[in-house]
């Protein structure tokens, strides 16, 4: 179920082995205090994947829902574990820092700072593939709570992929 996943350096609190239909599935902690939660819920017929700081499971850091399918959550599972087992060097932190803040403080349709911070992230030697999916997790923290950033994300996501798939950045 869980055999080709790299846990990397996640502490692994409830593996099952046996049965892929069983609510408690899998939980993990990450060096940085988060869990990240897998389970199956039989009444929705679906797999969801919670992530969880401070212990608050009514209030998950983002959470991915309605998984048919166990391969799909393999594939986020990975996605995720990747994201919140990241160590960035300080100027990384600090450009992936100032994203964010351009998100939560967006304004429709200005994308001209957050364009020149992927860049920045892209001069010090974050690939593609990793803005990708850090754009794709932060997305999941609004895919519920606001539409507009969570469209902004989507839309910066729409212009990496289109502009600069194959190709640097810049």
């Amino acid at each position: 179920m869980f055999e080709n996943i790299d846990f990397k350096n996640c502490k692994i609190l409830y593996k099952e082995t046996t049965y892929y239909k069983k609510e408690d599935l899998l939980q993990l902690e990450c060096t940085n205090g988060k869990i990240i939660d897998v389970g199956w819920y039989g009444k929705e017929n679906k797999y969801c994947i919670y992530v969880i700081k401070n212990y608050d499971w009514e209030n998950p850091c983002y959470k991915i829902t309605n998984q048919p399918k166990m391969e799909h959550v393999n594939n986020w599972l990975e996605k995720i574990i990747n994201h919140e087992t990241s160590i960035f060097e300080p100027n990384l932190k600090n450009l992936y820092s100032k994203l964010e803040d351009t998100i939560n403080n967006y304004v429709a349709n200005n994308y001209n700072k957050s364009i020149k911070i992927l860049e920045q992230l892209c001069d010090n030697g974050t690939s593609l593939k990793e803005l990708k999916n850090h754009l794709l997790i932060y997305s999941l923290k609004y895919y519920e709570t606001d539409e507009g950033k969570y469209n902004f994300i989507c839309d910066l996501l729409d212009i990496i992929t289109i502009n600069y798939d194959g190709k640097n950045i810049k």
